[in-house]
Formats: structure tokens, sequence, C-alpha cells
């Protein structure tokens, strides 16, 4: 769960506000602020007012956040249904409750709180709450304007009876009324399961209004009984809400009621440490739904939410956007930096490739001057290559055949002629000849060596073999002279 909880309680005339921080050593209020709404101004320009006045003091991105409508602009109504499937009753519901509501039921969003305090086999016992589309929308709207996504919508003073039914602290039956300007609330709880719920108008003058409001507590308590068919004897009636307009408030109502009222503090009542100084929690009374807001958030606490339908909170967008556009920022920044890596490799490329050409074409200047035109340095250097050892080729074949006809030479005119000798094969290489012939006699042999040493050219005259022939008369011979 995120560590910041906001509450938000919007009233007719006020909007009050805790920033509770959920932190490992524990629950703490970072911020608390109770707003008059002006007067002089349309009631959605007061919210905005009042709202843009609260949030320049915190960030609003990483934010959970449950918020109250007023109870008077809620109808609600206690039905009992044949059936237990919540599936069914929200299917049944709009039909089964349209003659009890006010208002045509399309108009309106309903949800539902299951009062079984104990288990029934045959039917399912609901407080219903009704609140209109425009409404809702409304203030969906200017809360979004901020940037503000609440997880929870309920009805003013809901949670706060709602939450109270779970400290162990609290009696069983009790009665739970808040108060505004110029209305009230009332829950009433049983067993811990919250049964009844009734909204009215009071007086403004303090005598009138103490007066009005503990006539409806007993009116609403008679029509409870009379719905419920059981007597209901609450044992504490716990008053709260920014229209609180006495000290003297609570003992006034114990001796008109002969019944023992309390007004709560959540913050004072171990649920959660102060963490800060601020003022307004000293005023609890005007904070204390606020901060029942953010308490269900942070344990849990499940109950009626006009968050469903067409105005249901997409929790996956709200606690992952942060995630959802650093991913969308990465995911368009890779294609471009991979893009930009592309442009930057291929302009290196060119320029390498540019300084190869340029070193191509200065070896080509220097290798061959006489060329002027200049297409592809590279194929043209190539061809003259080819024509250079074209050209060499030629010169080495012509100086082979002169250096054979020279070796020729030299070996007529060292052997006489009076030397009887026929040559039947001559191979020249670079490094020696071969002489292979036939002569008259073995003496003719050394004598054919000994004139061949003469030439300046031969460094070593060698007899490789000498034998006579197949006919006797003649000697073959092979000498071996190395250049």
């Amino acid at each position: 769960m995120k560590k910041k909880i906001l509450g938000i309680e919007i009233e007719n005339d006020t909007l009050s506000a805790v920033l509770v921080e959920n932190e490992p050593t524990g629950i703490g209020v970072s911020y608390a602020a109770s707003i008059f709404l002006s007067k002089e101004k349309e009631y959605e320009q007061g919210i905005k007012e009042a709202l843009e006045e609260i949030t320049r003091n915190f960030e609003v991105n990483d934010v959970l956040c449950a918020v109250s409508i007023p109870s008077s602009q809620i109808s609600f109504r206690n039905i009992q249904l044949p059936f237990k499937s919540k599936k069914k009753i929200e299917q049944v519901l709009p039909f089964e409750s349209e003659p009890m509501l006010p208002y045509p039921v399309n108009n309106l969003l309903i949800d539902f709180y299951n009062t079984n305090s104990t288990q029934h086999d045959n039917h399912t016992d609901l407080l219903m709450a009704a609140v209109d589309k425009t409404l809702l929308k409304t203030c969906l709207d200017i809360l979004s304007s901020f940037k503000i996504e609440p997880e929870i919508i309920s009805a003013g003073g809901y949670t706060s009876a709602l939450y109270l039914s779970k400290i162990a602290e609290v009696p069983e039956n009790w009665v739970l009324v808040k108060i505004g300007t110029n209305n009230a609330s009332l829950f009433i709880v049983k067993s811990r399961q919250i049964e009844f719920a009734r909204s009215f108008n009071t007086p403004s003058k303090t005598i009138s209004k103490t007066k009005s409001i503990c006539i409806n507590i007993q009116q609403t308590i008679a029509a409870y009984e009379e719905f419920s068919k059981e007597e209901f004897d609450p044992k504490v009636i716990y008053i709260t809400g920014p229209g609180i307009y006495s000290a003297s408030l609570t003992n006034d109502m114990t001796i008109m009621l002969e019944t023992s009222v309390k007004l709560i503090d959540l913050v004072a009542s171990n649920i959660l440490p102060k963490k800060d100084s601020n003022e307004i929690l000293a005023e609890h009374h005007k904070i204390n739904d606020a901060l029942s807001l953010a308490m269900t958030i942070i344990d849990g606490v499940k109950g009626i939410n006009f968050r469903k339908g067409p105005f249901a909170y997409n929790n996956f967008l709200s606690e992952y956007r942060k995630d959802l556009i650093i991913t969308a920022i990465l995911a368009l920044i890779v294609p471009i930096l991979i893009l930009l890596n592309i442009v930057f490799e291929s302009h290196f490329m060119e320029k390498e490739l540019t300084r190869i050409d340029n070193k191509i074409t200065n070896t080509f200047k220097k290798t061959v001057p006489e060329v002027k035109t200049i297409v592809d340095p590279l194929r043209q250097i190539k061809e003259k290559m080819k024509d250079i050892r074209k050209g060499s080729q030629l010169s080495n074949d012509t100086l082979i055949r002169r250096y054979v006809t020279d070796i020729l030479n030299d070996i007529s005119k060292k052997i006489p002629r009076k030397i009887d000798v026929v040559f039947n094969n001559l191979v020249i290489s670079t490094e020696s000849v071969i002489i292979d012939g036939k002569t008259s006699n073995f003496n003719s042999v050394d004598a054919i060596k000994g004139h061949l040493e003469k030439i300046t050219s031969f460094e070593k005259v060698t007899i490789a073999s000498t034998k006579k022939d197949k006919t006797g008369n003649r000697v073959r011979f092979k000498l071996k002279i190395q250049l």
C-alpha cells in the first residue's frame, strides 16, 4: 500500500482533509485542515478553492484517497431481499427500491451494506444508499482537475460510524450523529452493524437546534424499532461534525435524551498517534470523518462505496500510473536511442569511407602520377598493375631467351670440332645446366669436361654418369654444370 492516504470530507458548507502517513514506525497525521466554503460563490467553485488551498501543502500524485459527500444528498433506505447472492442483489435492487426513492432510479447510483447482525438463511437485510449520478460526476470531475482519483466515495458520517464499530472499546449498541451547520445525519449501530441511517435538517438557533437534534434522534430510534420489530436501547450517543456549536452540547443532549452523549475523538483514542502540532487536531470533531475515511483504506474496511459501474475506480491505472508513465517514456526513448545510434554509426562510417577513399586517391596519384583523370582509383590502379605485370612478363621471356642463346654459344665455341660429340638433351635453368649426349670414348668425355670448365659463367662442371650405349661403340654421358 502507498505510504500516504488522503481523506476528504465534503459537506454542504465545509471541506475537511486529513493526510495520513502509514509508516513502519506507526501511523501519523502529517496534514489536517477544515475550510468553510464561501457562501458568496457557487458550491462547486467553493469546493475548488478549498481543494486548491489544501493541495498547496503536499503532492497528490502518490496519494491514495477516500472522499465522502454530504449525507443530506444521499437517500438511505432499508430493504429485505429473499436471497443472499451479491450478484442477484445488485441485479434486483434498483427495481425493488424504485418505489421507495424520490427520484427516477435511472438517475441514481445505488450501493448497499449487509446489515444482518445474525445470519438468516432465507433473506438478506440491507442498508441501501442512493446518490444522484450528476452530483457524483460533478464531484469526480472537480477532484480529477486536481489530479485526485479517490478509491472510495461514501456518505458523510457513514465511514466514522463504520470505523467506530470496529473498535473493541466501543459498546455494541450506539448511535452516531454527525452535525453540520444546517443539517445532521444519524446512524444506528446494533451488534456492531450499521442498521439504520437517516439525515435531517436543523434550525440555526442554538437552543432550538439542540432540541431539534434530540427530537430527530428519538424519532429515528422509534422508526428503527418499528422497522426491526425490536426495542433498541443505545448505551451511548456519539456526536461529531464541523457543525458542533457549543461546548455544553454533550451535557445538554444527555439531559434531554436521558442517555450518555459523548464527543468522539479519533485522534486522541490511540487509533492514530499525532505526528505534528497542527492546531486543527485540537478541533477533532471537524476532521473525524476525513480521518475515518483514510483509516478505512489503511485497514481495508469495506462498506458503502459509490465507486462502481460507470464511476468505478481504476485501481491499476491509479496505483501504477507513475510506473506506466516511466515505462512509456522508456519505450519511447529506446527506439530513439537506437535510431540515433544508427545515425551516428552511419555518419562515422561515412567519414571513415571518405578517409579511405582519400587515402586511395593520394596513393594512386603518387604511384601513377601520369594518370590525370581519376574516376575509380581502386579499379584504375588494379588495371595499371595488371599492365605492369604483363610488361614485366614480356621482358623476362626476352632475357631468358638471350641467356640460353649465350650459354649455347659459349659451349659451341669451347668444344673443338675434332671431338666427335652429339648433344641429345640440354636443360638450362637459372642455377644449372644439364647436358646429356654421346661421344666416341671415355677420354672424349674428359676432354669435353675440361673445355667446358674454361667457360667463365660455369662455376663447376661435374661428370654425373658415363656408360657404353647398346651398340658398345659409343659412350653415353651426362654432365652437370653449376652456374
